[in-house]
């Protein structure tokens, strides 16, 4: 990865200049090369754009784990917005205090998921509705333009609340490209040509897990959860070059992985 901006949407679009054609997301079989997958995420952050995204904006991203996560994490920077993850696992309580915390300007969710994460007032782009269907699809896919500092903040999580009082934690581009550039020279090459996407997107070590691979070049594998590794009638999974897992986690999977190499982390909790 060479290092020539200051955002996280500049390093992804780099990439993709460099290898358009190549897989950049698998999902349950299906793969997204990486020109596909940044038509995509341009048409919805030209669709957020129009509903109020800018610099600095806070966008709830509340779907399944899936191509149109990827495709709604990378669509929200690019749009200049920041993402603030949303578990549609969590507890109704948990979610209505981030979304009043936060007070997003718009959250992105699907049908299926839609009824948890919504509050009175706060606008929702539903992705998989008919009519937001058709409207991406008139949209152009070509790049937005839009400037990124590097102090912009780019992700906002929430810590577990565990001895308090959850709070929501903002990251700047220039944190995350510092992270990425010092990933990407220490795992880059073979440790990132397929990368197991397991982390929960409210853990920041999922920043690494899944941006670390799409700035150079890799593939990130995207499952539902790590211990549907375990489960051999969903396999095979492929081959993977890395997977980043909770140690937790690894009893549980039977010690049954088919990665040529795991790193273990886990989240704070405060």
């Amino acid at each position: 990865m060479e290092v020539g901006s200051s955002s996280l949407s500049g390093l992804f679009e780099a990439q993709v200049g460099r290898t358009p054609g190549a897989v950049a997301v698998v999902f349950e079989g299906v793969e997204v090369s990486y020109a596909e997958l940044d038509g995509r995420a341009n048409r919805l952050a030209r669709l957020l754009v129009s509903r109020g995204v800018g610099a600095e904006s806070v966008v709830g991203v509340a779907l399944e784990r899936g191509v149109d996560m990827v495709v709604a994490l990378l669509a929200v920077v690019k749009a200049g917005g920041a993402y603030l993850p949303i578990d549609p696992e969590y507890p109704s309580e948990r979610v209505a205090f981030m979304l009043e915390d936060a007070a997003p300007v718009v959250v992105v969710t699907s049908q299926a998921v839609a009824g948890g994460a919504c509050r009175p007032g706060c606008p929702v782009v539903v992705v998989d509705e008919p009519a937001v269907v058709s409207e991406l699809a008139g949209v152009a896919d070509g790049p937005l333009g839009v400037r990124v500092l590097p102090s912009h903040p780019v992700y906002v999580i929430y810590t577990s609340g565990s001895t308090g009082r959850p709070k929501g934690v903002v990251v700047e581009h220039r944190s995350v490209v510092g992270l990425l550039a010092w990933a990407v020279g220490e795992f880059g090459g073979a440790a990132f040509e397929r990368v197991l996407v397991s982390t929960s997107f409210n853990f920041d070590v999922s920043v690494f897990e899944l941006f670390g691979p799409l700035v150079s070049g890799g593939a990130v594998v995207v499952v539902r959860d790590l211990l549907v590794l375990a489960d051999r009638d969903r396999g095979p999974w492929g081959v993977t070059s890395g997977a980043v897992v909770v140690p937790s986690c690894c009893g549980a999977g039977g010690g049954r992985w088919w990665g040529r190499g795991a790193a273990a982390g886990g989240g704070a909790r405060r």
